[in-house]
């Protein structure tokens, strides 16, 4: 279950929002946001992945109420479509920004939250912390702190403040802990 990432979702104060969640594959994060749906808050969810297959067990898992949400196959360096401008309140994005280790992957990925995200809405972004693993399935990856991460992505473009920090111990299904960051920014004008 995504507890630290629904956790920093309420924690924004928005009942209403539209949330993007970014390589969102077979995350159970959906689910609960639409169960939230059910109760006091009302979520929009959009689900964007580079592997359509990805959200095959999410779409079983959900059955009916996959319709709920929209799904939408996309690399996030280049730019994403049918999403209307603006359109999200929440980016959310759990491990897939420390992947992006060129310049030119971060501006199309920084381009995509220009575009997408309303001003003054927020950005979460999670990926390994500066004293988390150097690569991720034999891949590099970029390890960042909060300050990092806003840096990273102010130096393709984007006015961003820093509202928190989260540092987390990820348990792995093969029984090591990888350290993250969990960072929430605000998107300025």
């Amino acid at each position: 279950m995504p507890s630290l990432s629904l956790s920093l979702i309420k924690e924004l104060g928005r009942t209403a929002s539209n949330v993007l969640d970014i390589g969102a594959g077979a995350s159970s994060l959906v689910d609960n946001l639409l169960d939230k749906t059910n109760s006091k808050s009302n979520y929009e969810v959009g689900l964007v992945d580079i592997a359509n297959s990805a959200f095959v067990h999410t779409k079983k898992r959900l059955s009916d109420r996959a319709s709920e949400a929209f799904f939408i196959e996309a690399d996030v360096t280049k730019p994403i479509v049918g999403i209307e401008e603006n359109w999200a309140d929440v980016w959310h994005d759990r491990a897939v920004f420390h992947f992006l280790t060129k310049p030119e992957q971060r501006i199309g990925y920084a381009n995509n939250i220009s575009n997408l995200v309303n001003l003054n809405g927020s950005i979460i972004i999670a990926t390994f912390s500066l004293d988390g693993p150097e690569k991720c399935s034999g891949l590099e990856v970029n390890r960042y702190d909060g300050n990092g991460i806003q840096q990273a992505l102010a130096e393709c473009g984007l006015q961003l403040q820093l509202d928190n920090e989260v540092q987390f111990e990820h348990g792995t299904p093969w029984g090591t802990i990888q350290q993250f960051t969990y960072a929430v920014l605000t998107l300025l004008p």
